[in-house]
């Protein structure tokens, strides 16, 4: 069974405790999960950035999966939002969502009122508080809006003085918790009995300030947090707080999509928070039990651990990928790197076909806008990059709703896969899957590799891009348009080189000298684009005839030379009757119009002194004595009775 996850983020310890529960049920049961996730916007202002992070959410066919599991409080672009959630109802597939009710789907609610007010009640009636400040979450977030409220009905409730200015606005981060707290502190204000933190990070935080400025907690000032994270068991004081049973809300989202794919009715269940009583409120009891907190402060160090080593690969990723130029060497890079990790599989899938990618490249380099929408994702997609439990290999193109190469999924039953966009900006360019590495959400760890893989081929992009364009530039400085075979500029780029290694062989240097004759007829008589052809004709013919490393070039408007080397004079005897044999099969084929063409040649007998200028000239002189030969044949032809 395929089941997919829709998250916007996952970098909070509450999201990870809600997938840890919905994975490890699944884990049991052998189905497939396939989390959509990016790193959305929150805090900062939407961009184009944020726009293409988003993108994620429209790869996944959902009708291709047994079952949705959706967290629409993590997904906080609205149309993105209101989007998915008319496509999942359309689908019709079984579907529980977290929060946020939805037509004909199972919801499971994680409610914020119980915990707060009981916590309110418990600071009034046990220690005695009556000054509560609120420091909350911000207003955009659903949680955030439940939380303030629950405080300020709890302090109504408690016959309690609370209205904004018992409430101080944070955004959950613990920059955040740090900031407000200083900027509190600075203002003068007398200090409340308590602070009712919304979520543990700013708790924490303020907890730190705090005792900076010389306060203490509990004795001077309680402070409590919501969320119930590892940290606050680790914290000294320990962290008053809500237990909110994320894991619990995992396995309930689990097993009623279960009971949906079984046939079941939606239903909506509610997780209740709980208060877990502990030191930053003066209760002891309930939390400090040895073993329990050696347990925790040991996964905490193993996270440490495990945060150092992705740091280095962050930074080692950011440094060496600002460098790539290409494809080849960003693979040999994500080879390392990946094999570093100890992951089982790593897909990275791109848009289109390896082909489709070069034609966009010249397209994009001639100005041109390319011809699919560079928004969304390509209807098929190729996976140039696939490590597969140890082996590296790579698949050619198919359907972007397969999401995986054709038999991946049967190779991995029971296995997790995380998905997360590959983009440059609004541009969409591919995605990736990581599959059966839990830990890749710790520290959003994941979701910054990414952002480096982004970066990386979005550079080789715009590498790919410049070089396309330079070499169109190239084109038109070193060849001809009309023939596409060098021009004089290209004759004296490539003549260096060529005349070294003529000399470092010991060969002799030879130029060959072509005119057309008739040309000016064919444009009297046919005009000028019959001409075009009659000079391309002889440019075709010389180009079958020329040898490899010749340099052959249209010397003027019917003028044309090859530069050779050679080791006799037979050589370049051969060479021209090869040309002429050429020419006259041309002309015995049903051409147009019959070529003619006078050729002369010159040659540095002495390998020590090249002077190809000296040569063009020369062989030029012998060219036109070949034509005036002609014109004089042609002359007595004429006066003969």
């Amino acid at each position: 069974m395929d089941i997919v996850l829709l998250f916007g983020e996952v970098g909070f310890v509450s999201h990870k405790k809600i997938l840890d529960g919905i994975v490890e049920a699944a884990e049991k049961d052998g189905h497939n999960l396939f989390l959509f996730t990016c790193e959305g916007w929150r805090y900062q202002e939407y961009s184009q950035y944020h726009a293409g992070e988003y993108r994620i959410f429209g790869l996944p066919e959902l009708e291709k999966y047994d079952g949705i599991i959706v967290d629409f409080d993590t997904i906080h672009e609205p149309k993105t939002n209101a989007l998915l959630q008319e496509r999942i109802a359309e689908t019709k597939v079984p579907c529980v969502s977290i929060n946020v009710g939805i037509v004909n789907a199972s919801i499971v609610v994680l409610e914020n009122c119980n915990g707060i007010f009981h916590m309110v009640e418990h600071l009034v009636h046990v220690h005695g508080a009556k000054d509560i400040k609120y420091i909350s979450g911000p207003m955009y977030n659903p949680d955030a809006r439940e939380r303030r409220q629950a405080f300020l009905e709890a302090m109504q409730q408690m016959e309690l003085e609370a209205d904004e200015e018992s409430v101080i606005y944070g955004d959950f981060s613990s920059e955040s918790g740090q900031n407000l707290i200083r900027e509190y502190i600075e203002s003068g204000q007398e200090m409340p009995d308590a602070f009712v933190v919304a979520n543990d990070y700013m708790a924490i935080a303020v907890i730190n300030g705090l005792r900076q400025a010389g306060y203490r907690v509990p004795e001077d000032v309680i402070v409590t947090g919501y969320d119930n994270i590892d940290l606050a068991e680790c914290v000294q004081p320990q962290l008053t707080t809500v237990d909110r049973r994320e894991y619990e809300a995992g396995l309930m989202a689990y097993r009623k999509l279960m009971e949906r794919i079984d046939g079941g009715e939606a239903k909506r269940e509610i997780i209740v928070g709980r208060p877990v009583y502990s030191c930053s409120c003066g209760c002891n009891a309930g939390r400090e039990a040895e073993h329990q907190l050696v347990h925790i402060c040991s996964n905490l160090v193993e996270q440490h651990i495990f945060m150092d080593n992705n740091l280095a690969i962050l930074k080692n990723t950011a440094v060496e990928f600002f460098n790539i130029e290409s494809f080849d060497d960003f693979f040999s890079y994500m080879h390392r790197y990946i094999e570093e990790l100890d992951l089982e599989y790593f897909y990275l899938c791109l848009c289109g076909s390896r082909e489709d990618y070069y034609h966009e490249i010249e397209m994009m380099a001639s100005g041109k806008e390319p011809e699919r929408d560079m928004t969304v994702f390509s209807d098929t997609v190729h996976c140039p990059l696939a490590y597969e439990k140890g082996e590296w290999t790579s698949y050619s193109t198919f359907p972007k709703g397969d999401l995986l190469p054709p038999g991946c999924r049967e190779k991995s039953r029971g296995s997790y896969y995380i998905i997360m966009p590959v983009h440059q900006d609004e541009t969409c360019i591919g995605y990736c899957v990581v599959g059966n590495y839990r830990n890749l959400t710790e520290g959003r760890f994941l979701q910054h590799l990414v952002l480096n893989i982004d970066y990386a081929v979005g550079n080789i992009r715009k590498q790919d891009i410049m070089r396309t364009m330079l070499a169109r530039i190239n084109q038109k400085w070193m060849y001809d348009e009309l023939t596409g075979i060098y021009n004089r500029s290209g004759l004296w780029k490539q003549a260096e080189g060529f005349t070294t290694k003529a000399r470092k062989e010991q060969r002799l240097l030879a130029v060959l000298f072509f005119d057309l004759d008739g040309l000016k007829a064919v444009n009297d008589l046919n005009g000028h684009e019959a001409g075009d052809r009659y000079i391309r004709s002889m440019a075709d013919i010389l180009r079958i005839c020329r040898n490899e490393e010749d340099i052959l070039v249209r010397y003027g408007g019917d003028e044309y030379i090859i530069v050779t080397a050679v080791y006799s004079q037979m050589e370049i005897e051969k060479y021209i009757d090869r040309i002429q044999r050429r020419v006259k099969t041309f002309n015995e084929g049903g051409c147009e119009y019959p070529l003619s063409v006078s050729i002369g040649y010159s040659m540095e007998n002495d390998v020590r002194k090249i002077e190809l200028q000296g040569l063009i000239e020369e062989a030029d002189q012998e060219m036109y004595k070949e034509k005036r030969k002609k014109k004089e044949y042609a002359r007595k032809t004429i006066l003969v009775p």
